[in-house]
């Protein structure tokens, strides 16, 4: 996976779906979100299922344990593979998130 980089604003908005390569060995992905003029309210999510057949159904999207209704800048580490994730922001959201992730490829 090559560097991810978007920024999401406004409230209950969602980035699109991002694949993460499963299949690396070790798997580590390191996902920070910058927030910045308002009041930050967001969560990242990931997934186990096949984005290639489309988005997950709600049953199977997970919040991260790091950055789960966050309400500052922060950022997480996944070291168990997934599938895919992405970034939603709350009904309280007004900040501006700046997103970046990278995975490592050996």
């Amino acid at each position: 996976m090559q560097r991810v980089d978007m920024v999401l604003t406004g409230a209950n908005a969602s980035t699109p779906w991002k694949n993460a390569d499963w299949m690396v060995k070790p798997f580590q992905l390191s996902i920070a979100v910058v927030a910045s003029g308002g009041t930050a309210a967001f969560t990242v999510q990931y997934t186990y299922d096949d984005l290639m057949a489309g988005a997950p159904p709600a049953a199977n999207v997970f919040n991260d344990a790091t950055l789960n209704n966050a309400t500052a800048t922060g950022e997480t580490t996944v070291n168990d593979p997934i599938t895919g994730w992405r970034v939603t922001t709350g009904a309280g959201n007004s900040a501006t998130l700046t997103i970046r992730a990278i995975q490592a490829t050996f």
